[in-house]
């Protein structure tokens, strides 16, 4: 054993090599990228360990669910918008349950740092009826994983660890202990026991239940729960990372405060909430970044005709938007604990600020002379189509000099969306602009009904070979995987041709003639327009 300074993300990878995870799979987005990145250095040379980027995040649960099925303990690494994309297999593999291990990681991203919405995706945990958990520290993170695939195998049901990004940026000293051996379980072959359909599902749907009540027993002795303090009317809950935020603000101030800190956030363990609160006149609860556990508690209070006034997010004390700050916490504390903080001058320590995601071009992008081309055909043209665009590099287009961009939503939604401009009568033929990581992602599934329906739109996939504004990941269109190992690789244009789209051409932006006569042939045919401009990212790491 030996101490560490570990990242938030690098503590989540410790512990999930640790407990011996076989299979790991993920799609690239953050906060999330980091711990399977992590988890690959860390199995170098461990040819017992699979580790893929996946072509969406559907695609990576259902691999995972696979090899749990299988017998070897796995781990999926999603961030908050990827959670929506894998709900459709979650939502039945929570009823049949699993056989090895099986974690999902999940990234949160209040602030909207690098996200298109602010999404607490704890507020689906109702919905998807599995147990969830956050850690406060690194050491508490390392330690969590380790837990989390244990009480997976113990209950046969997948465990989600949540993380926030200022949480996955932190640092800690951390315990890193060898990994443990875990001998793999088999696939078991039982009648009915991985089929999930209409004679089984109300059944399963107890099961779940009877699962969640043992689950939350065990959560009411977890050691991610602890209450400092005891009988006070005058108490603080904090879930998560807000925890280490409240004591980073109090110090050493915490007399005549009851402060409960939550590790164990689904379900909730109500008899170790209503032992602390049973004095209390008024509680605080700190969380990220929806008001999930307060309104929770206030219905627990209820239940238990506990008097107590629940301030935070609802009663506003608490900003309802952004992420918690630390001088948020110093505000309220003042205001309603009348507790002496006048030496805390707060700054809060962002993951990131917004102004480094405003940067427009890098140096070499091949997009640059690709938009300029786009914006003088028009120009020539003389039309002005609405440009739809995805997370990912084509939001460029929003950038000066250009500021192009009309619309843009979530990842591989570019094509559906032109499609619905196009059927509403729009004036010019719209332009759909997408990634080629976001085309293998969801957008090759609008293409399909694009193709179907013979819609007129313009398609332009911009091919830089990688997930490049994540990070560089692989993609099917990459040509190797993620130890640099060759693969097939997946030709986006032979896809338009093979499934018969009227006119698909391939345009490099070294060649900017071939460019702009592509472009106004697209533009002014009749019928769907499919042209890929590839040429690598320059920044690539060789």
């Amino acid at each position: 054993m030996e101490d560490k300074i570990l990242t938030g993300d690098q503590a989540i990878a410790q512990g999930a090599v640790e407990a011996d995870v076989r299979v790991v799979t993920g799609y690239p987005g953050s906060p999330g990228t980091k711990v399977l990145t992590s988890i690959f250095e860390l199995s170098k040379g461990d040819p017992r360990r699979h580790i893929e980027w996946s072509a969406n995040e559907k695609v990576a649960f259902e691999i995972a669910l696979g090899a749990s099925i299988g017998g070897d303990r796995a781990m999926v690494c999603l961030k908050s918008v990827g959670m929506n994309i894998a709900i459709d297999p979650i939502m039945t593999a929570n009823l049949t349950g699993i056989n090895a291990g099986l974690v999902i990681l999940l990234g949160d991203d209040p602030g909207a740092l690098l996200s298109q919405n602010e999404q607490d995706t704890r507020l689906i945990m109702d919905f998807l009826e599995l147990p969830l958990m956050e850690p406060s520290t690194p050491q508490e993170a390392k330690d969590m994983l380790i837990k989390a695939f244990e009480l997976s195998e113990e209950f046969q049901s997948i465990f989600i660890v949540r993380e926030i990004r200022s949480f996955s940026v932190m640092k800690g000293l951390v315990k890193v202990e060898n990994p443990s051996e875990i001998k793999s379980k088999g696939f078991v072959r039982q009648k009915n026991r991985w089929i999930s359909t209409t004679f089984n599902v109300l059944d399963n749907h107890r099961k779940l239940h009877e699962k969640l009540n043992k689950i939350e027993l065990r959560f009411r002795n977890s050691e991610f729960n602890k209450a400092i303090g005891d009988g006070y009317n005058k108490c603080v809950i904090a879930v998560g990372f807000s925890y280490t935020k409240l004591i980073d603000v109090l110090g050493d101030k915490i007399d005549g405060l009851g402060i409960l800190k939550l590790g164990t956030i689904y379900p909730l363990p109500e008899t170790t909430i209503t032992h602390f609160l049973r004095s209390a006149s008024q509680v605080l609860v700190l969380e990220d970044n929806e008001p999930y556990v307060e309104n929770k508690i206030k219905a627990i209070c209820h239940d238990a005709d506990i008097r107590a006034e629940v301030i935070g997010k609802t009663t506003g004390h608490i900003p309802r938007v952004d992420e918690i700050s630390r001088s948020d916490i110093v505000k309220v504390l003042k205001s309603e604990f009348r507790i002496d903080l006048s030496d805390k001058n707060q700054t809060d320590r962002r993951a990131m600020s917004k102004g480094e995601l405003e940067k427009t071009f890098c140096d070499g992008c091949p997009y640059t002379p690709t938009f300029e081309v786009l914006r003088q055909v028009l120009d020539e043209l003389g039309e002005s189509p609405i440009i739809i665009a995805e997370p990912g590099c084509s939001v460029r287009l929003n950038a000066p000099p250009f500021e192009m961009l009309d619309v843009k939503y979530s990842l591989g939604s570019a094509i559906g969306i032109a499609s619905g401009l196009a059927w509403s009568g729009t004036k010019n033929k719209p332009i759909a602009v997408c990634g080629d990581s976001s085309f293998f992602h969801t957008g090759i599934n609008a293409l399909m009904n694009v193709i179907q329906n013979r819609v007129s739109i313009f398609i332009i996939v911009l091919d830089n070979s990688v997930s490049a504004l994540t990070g560089y990941q692989t993609h099917p269109g990459t040509g190797y995987d993620i130890s640099g190992n060759p693969t097939a690789k997946v030709e986006i244009a032979d896809i338009a041709r093979l499934c018969g789209v009227p006119y698909v051409e391939v345009v490099s932006p070294d060649d900017l003639d071939m460019m702009r006569s592509a472009f106004r042939k697209a533009m002014i045919s009749d019928d769907i327009s499919f042209l890929v401009v590839k040429k690598p990212c320059p920044l690539i790491p060789k």
